[in-house]
């Protein structure tokens, strides 16, 4: 496939208010990165929606029979693509499928800021210098 034409194939599947986010963490397994959606119709929400590039690809050009989904998130309970959706998952989300405003009430948003009333900066400065 040609960059182009993978251009097109990524902008024809964004035409609304969700995007579709290669996430470039560390790969899977399989050596897949995760296909994340990105909502920001009403409340912004960023989860796993496939458990790589290989699957979105598949899915997108109706390879896959999946069917329609209730929810962005759907796969992390598939047989075969659960298991790599849920590594992801502990990976990105701190074990969440997703994330939704307000997000300080999200166990990723605990695990990546500092605990409250705490400066994260060293000795109180940009710098860390006193």
């Amino acid at each position: 496939m040609t960059v182009r034409a993978l251009l097109r194939v990524l902008s024809a599947a964004g035409r609304s208010d969700s995007r579709r986010i290669l996430a470039v963490t560390d790969p899977d397994e399989e050596g897949e990165y995760p296909v994340l959606a990105l909502d920001l119709d009403d409340l912004s929400y960023l989860g796993l929606m496939y458990p790589g590039f290989d699957v979105y690809l598949a899915d997108t050009a109706g390879l896959l029979g999946l069917g329609e989904r209730e929810t962005y998130t759907d796969l992390i309970h598939h047989g075969t693509y659960g298991p790599r959706m849920r590594r992801h998952a502990a990976q990105c989300f701190a074990g969440e499928s997703c994330v939704q405003y307000p997000f300080e009430f999200a166990p990723v948003y605990k695990q990546l800021s500092p605990e409250a009333g705490q400066d994260s900066t060293l000795n109180g400065t940009a710098t860390g210098r006193s």
